[in-house]
């Protein structure tokens, strides 16, 4: 064979390779169509502003598949989003009840999340336009939009405070009652911290759901209570035990103090004079806190 046909041969062969390669790769497989889902998105379905997230499933034995939550507008409740069998994109809404409210057919493109949203009757169809969100932010508008409710209001021979609740939650948590600056930084604090305990009681039923166990398999049981307080600090106990998954309960108790004043977390180990420090072992809980 001439050299010449020979060359020509093997440059169309190249070309031929490099074609197939290129096709294959944008071929829309499971695969490749979720590969830049994962993350969390915020945009509407219809009218109605929606977050959702995709992530590797946290039960063990799933062996990292990929699964969803979501919810509309700024409510509590997590839905499912549960991938359809041998159907690329496409996802199944489900609610507290188990029932399937709806299906998605999505695609991603970058940031861009696209798609439908399906009545399960197949008589409704919305659109689905959504955009990626910061990694943490899932539950960014749910928590802006807290109002608490006030359990009830007590009195420790000091400032007023209010015992705070969610409902279908059973987390509680505290705000003093009183004017200043330092009032306000504890109470700031005091709701960051029951925003985290209602996050985490969140993501303990949703991963329950996602483990197909009974409601009170999955459960974090969280309070925050003042203890003690008077007119320069307030100290506020937390409690919480529960199970979300894995080979042990999780259940603990702490309490911090707060100073009034500055609203700060007071360091109460300073408040050991001298003498008494030096016969407390380094080596004890209260020795590493010295």
């Amino acid at each position: 064979m001439p050299i010449r046909i020979l060359v020509l041969r093997l440059i169309w062969l190249t070309l031929l390779c490099s074609w197939l390669t290129s096709s294959l790769a944008a071929q829309p497989s499971e695969g490749s169509r979720d590969g830049c889902i994962e993350g969390v998105w915020r945009g509407k379905v219809g009218t109605t502003p929606v977050t959702m997230e995709f992530r590797e499933s946290l039960i063990a034995g799933d062996g990292g598949k990929l699964v969803g939550h979501s919810y509309y507008r700024e409510s509590l409740d997590d839905l499912l989003l549960v991938r359809s069998d041998g159907v690329p994109g496409q996802w199944k809404e489900i609610d507290r009840e188990n029932r399937v409210t709806g299906v998605f057919t999505l695609s991603c493109h970058g940031r861009i999340l696209t798609g439908q949203w399906h009545a399960p009757t197949g008589n409704k169809s919305l659109s689905v336009m959504t955009e990626a969100a910061e990694a943490t932010s899932f539950n960014s508008v749910r928590f802006e939009a807290l109002r608490p409710n006030v359990l009830r209001r007590k009195n420790h021979e000091g400032p007023l405070h209010e015992e705070l609740s969610v409902p279908t939650y059973r987390v509680t948590g505290v705000q003093l009652l009183g004017t200043g600056d330092g009032v306000a930084k504890v109470n700031a604090e005091l709701m960051i911290q029951f925003k985290d305990f209602l996050a985490h009681a969140i993501e303990c039923r949703t991963l329950g759901r996602q483990a197909a166990r009974p409601p009170e398999d999955y459960e974090q049981i969280i309070s925050m209570d003042v203890i003690a307080v008077n007119s320069r600090y307030a100290i506020v106990r937390r409690n919480w035990e529960g199970y979300c998954g894995g080979a042990h309960l999780d259940f603990g108790v702490d309490a911090i103090t707060f100073n009034l004043a500055t609203g700060r977390e007071e360091d109460v180990a300073t408040w050991l004079v001298e003498p008494y420090t030096h016969g407390i072992p380094l080596g004890t809980d209260l020795g590493h806190l010295l």
